[in-house]
């Protein structure tokens, strides 16, 4: 059986067609870079479990300030009476060569604080610098 003339310049053509199609960084912008900022604090709210031990959760709403910020992470520290807590978002690094929606949106978060808390004791949590305190039960 004769193979057909076309079918090395079909070859080519097709290895071609997909070495372009593959090569995406020519045609998609690239994701600008990004840096981590504490994200706004809207809300924080101390909620006990009914549970023995009493169970303590941090109920938290953050603000993304635009289009372009995303939630990050949330970070817990205790020191003794003392809770604090970092709510992070990502934007962009650079507003020059972005444009962003201005939509501001929000995020919930529940952080659980476990139930290491000594009856009767004053406790506060600071999150992004907003305070909030409890006594514990």
């Amino acid at each position: 059986m004769a193979r057909p003339q076309y079918a090395p310049a079909l070859f080519v053509a097709l290895t071609l067609l997909i070495a372009v199609a593959c090569s995406s960084d020519d045609i998609t912008p690239s994701e600008p870079d990004r840096e981590r900022v504490l994200a706004p604090i809207e809300s924080v709210e101390v909620i006990v479990a009914e549970s023995f031990p009493p169970q303590y959760f941090v109920q938290i709403t953050s603000g993304l300030p635009n289009g372009c910020a995303t939630f990050e992470e949330v970070t817990t520290e205790r020191d003794g009476e003392a809770v604090r807590i970092a709510v992070w978002n990502s934007v962009p690094a650079s507003d020059e060569a972005i444009a962003c929606t201005t939509i501001y949106g929000f995020v919930e978060h529940n952080v659980a604080l476990g139930s290491d808390f000594s009856s009767q004791q004053r406790y506060t949590v600071e999150v992004n610098g907003v305070t909030e305190s409890f006594v514990a039960q």
